[in-house]
């Protein structure tokens, strides 16, 4: 399979080169947008979030938004998607009672072309979502 990169890649000496003071550390934040990579030459899952969600600002809890990551590998091509939602409903669990809550909510994907079909995909997704599955969105 050809992977195709349309993301610059990581530049840790930048990353390093200085951190923020977090201007209120009190005030509680819902980081309402971010993802998780797995690809080539860019991986931020679960402790990546973590190590920078827990930089000083009060995270609270965080909605996950899809980002084509961990889906099925085989199966009907309309329900590889619900392997994101599998993924990050698995590895966050343990998060739902400590904080920041992480993926607190999930925003999945689904092809809103399949018609009446998308429907399939939505309960898939609802069901691995564990009752955090907010919406979904259609890139």
């Amino acid at each position: 399979m050809t992977q195709i990169n349309n993301y610059l890649p990581i530049r840790n000496e930048w990353l390093a080169s200085g951190t923020e003071i977090a201007l209120e550390p009190d005030r509680p934040i819902i980081d309402a947008h971010h993802h998780f990579y797995d690809r080539p030459g860019w991986t931020y899952l679960l402790d990546e979030y973590l190590q920078d969600a827990q930089s000083g600002h009060n995270i609270q809890a965080s909605v996950y938004m899809q980002a084509l990551t961990r889906y099925r590998e085989s199966g009907e091509a309309s329900l590889r998607p619900v392997g994101e939602i599998e993924y990050v409903a698995e590895v966050t669990a343990h998060q739902q009672a400590r904080r920041p809550q992480v993926a607190k909510r999930m925003i999945g994907y689904a092809d809103l072309r399949l018609g009446a079909a998308v429907r399939e995909v939505l309960e898939a997704e609802i069901a691995a979502g564990q009752g955090r599955l907010a919406g979904v969105r259609h890139l």
